[in-house]
């Protein structure tokens, strides 16, 4: 009877979620292929904020998910000059978007 209060994410979020880990996954060893470790770096983090906000389901692992989308974009447009980092604070909208109908729950 614990298990009652106990937040459940739904379908949606869940896909979406391994749909990110598994972009983020290949989008890491591409650029160390490519010899751009610190934005690989940045993927791996975002694999592992992906995994801790399944299982956890706090508010932390999206703020640090998206923290690790803003710099990855500062090191895109930095570093690298290419304005594909978008994609990554675009994940991060349509994240909050599926999160939204449990923000109130999460801690």
């Amino acid at each position: 009877m614990e298990n009652e209060n106990v937040l459940k994410f739904g379908l949606g979020i869940k896909i979406w979620c391994v749909i990110s880990i598994l972009g983020s996954i290949l989008s890491s060893l591409t650029n160390f292929i490519y010899g751009n470790y610190s934005v690989g770096v940045a993927c791996i983090a975002t694999v592992i904020f992906y995994v801790w906000l399944l299982l956890s389901k706090k508010r932390m692992a999206f703020y640090l998910i998206v923290f690790v989308a803003v710099v990855r974009l500062i090191i895109d447009l930095i570093v690298l000059k290419t304005p594909m980092a978008f994609l990554g604070l675009g994940n991060c909208l349509i994240t909050y978007a599926f999160l939204y109908k449990y923000w109130k729950e999460m801690k």
